[in-house]
């Protein structure tokens, strides 16, 4: 596992955390690269994920490995992020639960709203529909954070501190493997870039 020195004093280690990755050098569980439209890269300490295309779509990355070896289990999963180019329109979603491209859990992140998702064979079924939330740093360059816990058999999701929505976890019993993904929601806009400051994962 991988841990490394925090750029910022909020984000030293704590109780029972087992990553912290905050991009000061290349990712140990992020691929960077080119990949069609898409990029994903370190850069002054954020990676950087962008879409260049001026059509509207959706690119995503996983992490090439769980973060935590068997039978240990993810209980909580923190990023911070920043919407840094592109339109109103766009968001940007932490992933989680991975089994396979067809089948995981997403909590999406716009400028006024948020959404939790999931994807059960290659099908989208909504568990939160876009909700308004004041908790929500709207402006782009805002810095915005994410939080999933798994506590007992409910599913808490919080936006900077805040919790805003809580589910049934029903049979999942942890939230490896995670993900990135944006959307580019607009045609008048060339590229959409969403940098993640930090990430945490803890028992």
């Amino acid at each position: 596992m991988l841990f490394s020195c925090s750029k910022q004093d909020d984000t030293s280690p704590g109780q029972g955390q087992t990553l912290q990755e905050d991009f000061d050098a290349p990712s140990a569980i992020w691929r960077e690269g080119d990949s069609g439209n898409g990029a994903c890269f370190t850069r002054n300490g954020w990676l950087v994920i962008s879409y260049n295309t001026g059509a509207m779509g959706t690119y995503h990355i996983w992490a090439d490995a769980p973060l935590f070896p068997a039978p240990q289990s993810t209980r909580s999963l923190e990023i911070r992020m920043r919407h840094s180019a592109g339109h109103p329109d766009d968001t940007g979603t932490l992933l989680f639960s991975y089994a396979n491209p067809s089948n995981y859990v997403a909590f999406s992140l716009g400028q006024d709203g948020y959404r939790v998702f999931q994807v059960v064979n290659g099908q989208t079924v909504n568990i939160v529909t876009w909700t308004s939330s004041p908790a929500i740093h709207s402006q782009l360059n805002e810095e915005n954070t994410l939080q999933v816990k798994l506590a007992g058999d409910k599913l808490q999701y919080f936006i900077n501190g805040r919790k805003v929505t809580e589910i049934n976890a029903g049979e999942m019993m942890t939230l490896d493997r995670i993900g990135f993904q944006l959307y580019k929601a607009s045609t008048t806009t060339t590229n959409t870039v969403y940098e993640v400051d930090y990430i945490r994962a803890s028992m």
